[in-house]
């Protein structure tokens, strides 16, 4: 189980290594089910392996564990972004917004970019 855990550990930060960060919140969310997965496995584990008067402890232990404050409820690491939005704050929600509509303009740039040059160069292969 050690290994398992030490491979999808190492596949984690290869991802993290490889991914811009505009894109960082892809890696969060795959952290984060990759952290749920591996609990609920280590949960099953003990329970068949770990002798019963044991078992509260490692219990305390684990909860004792603090997660990132982001993976409790009203945060959100939207896919495909960086920021994280928390809904009571809205300086996270403006980021957001405005993250998305600085790439829209972006992209409503680019695709006039394209039509006038697509446009040019229909009309100089009419003549």
């Amino acid at each position: 189980m050690r290994f398992t855990f030490q491979r999808v550990e190492q596949a984690l930060y290869s991802q993290l290594r490889d991914t811009p960060n505009s894109t960082l919140n892809n890696v969060r969310r795959e952290f984060h089910s990759a952290a749920r997965g591996a609990g609920k496995r280590l949960a099953a584990w003990e329970v068949k392996h770990v002798v019963k008067d044991t078992r509260p402890r490692l219990v305390a232990d684990r909860e004792a564990i603090q997660e990132p404050r982001w993976w409790h409820s009203g945060f959100h690491a939207v896919p495909g972004g960086n920021v994280i939005v928390q809904e009571e704050d809205w300086g996270s929600i403006i980021a957001f917004t405005l993250r998305y509509v600085t790439l829209c303009v972006s992209v409503v740039r680019k695709l006039d970019c394209w039509a006038t040059a697509r446009s040019t160069i229909s009309a100089s292969s009419r003549t």
